[in-house]
């Protein structure tokens, strides 16, 4: 029987304490989620009257809102 090793894993970048840094910035990544959450709030409470014209664009910059905050603002590994 063979036994293989692979080559360790980069571990990404280390902050000066030697701990790996995922931080990310939280405080815009909860901004955008509460807009995000205001929003599918708007759609949820007056949708019936609003047209689909304006409730469907409001719900998909909801989900835009949220993908923008993860990528601009999320964890990072």
């Amino acid at each position: 029987m063979t036994t293989t090793t692979h080559a360790p894993r980069s571990m990404g970048t280390r902050s000066p304490s030697g701990t790996r840094s995922t931080e990310g910035r939280p405080a815009v990544l909860i901004t955008a989620l509460l807009v995000a959450a205001a929003l599918v709030f708007v759609v949820l409470l007056w949708g019936p009257a609003l047209s689909a014209a304006v409730s469907i664009p409001l719900a998909l910059a909801a989900i835009g809102i949220v993908i923008a905050g993860w990528v601009v603002a999320g964890p990072r590994e």
